[in-house]
C-alpha cells in the first residue's frame, strides 16, 4: 500500500484522481483542499 497526497482534491482534476484511486487501488489517500465542505466521498 502506498500513501498518496492529492492537493486540490475538490477541483475537477482532483475529483477524477480521487475517484480513480478509491475505485482502483487500496492506497492510503490524504486529501488537501481549500474548501473542505466540497468533499463528496
Amino acid at each position: 500500500m502506498t500513501n498518496v497526497l492529492i492537493i486540490g482534491a475538490t477541483g475537477s482534476v482532483g475529483q477524477v484522481t480521487r475517484n480513480y484511486f478509491l475505485q482502483n487501488s487500496n492506497d492510503s489517500l490524504t486529501l488537501m483542499a481549500r474548501h473542505t465542505d466540497r468533499y463528496a466521498i
